[in-house]
């Protein structure tokens, strides 16, 4: 991964940390993304610790607000000659409903809205960097989802499950339409499983409690774990030709693509309704 410019957000717990170190292990130069200063500068100095010759470098933004999400992608633009691999890995598990810098539902904000704009921001610096890859964190929690057109924001009735789930189907949709329209342009794009992790991301919620949470743990497995498969599609050469796939960590050992049938119609829809909700911010 020499010379190969990577940005991973969420870097700063779980998988994304056991991502980014996996990356940094292999000589990638990095670009971490975390919310808090000191745990984002912290995590520099241990990354730059274990680096086989990349650099290393912070970027700070809070995902619930999309004007600190555009001036993320400006500061890669501005600072970066070369882009090659987004993982885009943030995301909020929450048991209530909460509304976002820009009054958008807390959970489509971060969960979507965020890498939808990151993604759209930075798909010309991933082009000229081609061969490139992106990737999201979506999950088979997707097979809950509810994507109701008339309700995205989930203001008539919220539940934070159907809320993440309703996301991590958006990613996957996203993800796969995405793939096709990039086709032939040398950047491929890919969603992914990593199972049940111990991330800390059920910690303290309600709608699974203490005991929930405990008759969860003997089934959780690290974020190293957790990591493989987003580590697997950064630096795999044979995923370099592998897109609009779906990687399920709990079926195998999580490199093996899965095509999903993707419902063509949501997609696009979606890609519309999202594109109209950031508009301001692609300007």
């Amino acid at each position: 991964m020499a010379g190969r410019v990577c940005l991973v957000t969420g870097a700063t717990n779980g998988i994304g940390r056991a991502t980014a170190k996996a990356l940094a292990r292999a000589g990638a130069t990095l670009l971490v993304h975390g919310r808090d200063a000191d745990k984002t500068e912290a995590l520099v100095a241990e990354l730059t610790a274990l680096a086989a010759g990349g650099e290393v470098h912070a970027l700070l933004a809070d995902f619930a607000s999309l004007d600190q999400v555009r001036a993320l992608a400006l500061q890669v633009s501005q600072r970066f000659a070369a882009l090659h691999v987004l993982i885009n890995n943030a995301g909020l598990l929450t048991d209530h409903r909460q509304t976002s810098q820009d009054d958008f539902e807390l959970t489509f904000a971060v969960n979507h809205l965020a890498p939808f704009l990151l993604t759209r921001l930075l798909l010309e610096r991933l082009q000229s960097s081609a061969p490139a890859r992106i990737m999201w964190n979506s999950s088979s929690a997707m097979g809950g989802a509810r994507l109701d057109f008339a309700d995205l924001q989930m203001q008539r009735q919220f539940d934070g499950w159907t809320a993440y789930a309703n996301t991590k189907l958006a990613n996957m949709l996203c993800s796969q339409l995405l793939a096709e329209r990039l086709a032939g342009t040398g950047v491929v794009a890919n969603a992914f499983c990593p199972g049940l992790i111990d991330t800390g991301l059920l910690a303290g919620n309600r709608d699974f409690g203490a005991d929930g949470i405990a008759r969860l743990k003997p089934a959780m497995r690290s974020a190293a774990d957790g990591a493989r498969t987003p580590v697997f599609l950064a630096t795999a050469p044979e995923a370099a030709t592998i897109s609009g796939a779906f990687f399920l960590k709990s079926h195998g050992d999580g490199l093996a693509p899965m095509q999903i049938r993707e419902d063509r119609e949501q997609a696009e829809r979606l890609w519309r309704v999202s594109e109209d909700c950031v508009a301001r911010w692609l300007d």
